[in-house]
């Protein structure tokens, strides 16, 4: 009975590591597709967004933000 599991473990781990070995593959194709400039390019105009924050100072809220 047991040498039957041992079968499906590996059995299992084998399939396994074939779905991270093609998961890992897809990853480099699309990394070096021909279109991952132009998503490097759209990533990076959106990276960033500058915004200056003025907090408010000596007001004292609740718990329902009144004064």
């Amino acid at each position: 009975m047991r040498q039957q599991y041992a079968y499906r473990v590996q059995a299992l781990a084998g399939a396994m590591g074939l779905i991270a070995l093609a998961i890992i593959v897809q990853l480099t194709r699309i990394q070096n597709s021909p279109e991952a400039a132009i998503f490097r390019q759209q990533a990076s105009n959106y990276a960033y967004e500058l915004r200056t924050f003025y907090p408010d100072r000596g007001e004292i809220n609740d718990r329902n933000c009144h004064l």
